[in-house]
């Protein structure tokens, strides 16, 4: 008789958590079938800002890239071109040696844009800050007081 007592007072005890695990069960059966929401699709026409941001990022490096070409190349770039970089970068590609603007030409567009923005480094061009720039420029002057950007660039003789 003591067994049988000991038995129901078992299944007493374990009752509670018997029944709490059947309604965890039986509640997320009930979550499954209720239809949750989905995220709203956005429109065809727009267009996320971060997609934005990298593609002018994208347009400003190869901008950068195709004036480096044409200084290497000792040509003038279009005003369309130059008018895509502030006049610091100008000022900054111009004052680059044609090793330092094939060095622009090779880097990726993560490393010219974190050059550009300062973060980090390519190794051996010129940082992009204008007093750098006006310090390397005032150096490299010759005998004759004339800057090194003009000697290697006659035509962009300022």
């Amino acid at each position: 008789m003591r067994s049988i007592l000991a038995a129901i007072a078992r299944v007493l005890r374990a009752m509670p958590r018997f029944v709490y695990q059947r309604m965890l069960i039986a509640g997320e059966w009930v979550a499954r079938l209720v239809a949750v929401p989905a995220d709203p699709v956005p429109d065809a026409g727009t267009v996320p800002a971060a997609a934005i941001a990298q593609a002018e990022d994208d347009e400003h490096t190869k901008a950068v890239r195709a004036i480096a070409a044409h200084l290497v190349n000792r040509q003038i770039p279009s005003p369309t071109l130059s008018g895509a970089v502030s006049e610091s970068e100008f000022d900054w590609l111009l004052a680059c040696t044609p090793a330092m603007l094939r060095s622009i030409i090779a880097a990726d567009n993560v490393a010219l844009r974190d050059h550009i923005r300062n973060r980090k480094a390519i190794r051996g061009v010129l940082i992009n800050d204008a007093r750098v720039v006006e310090a390397f420029v005032a150096d490299l002057t010759d005998e004759n007081g004339r800057d090194v950007e003009s000697a290697w660039v006659p035509s962009m003789a300022r």
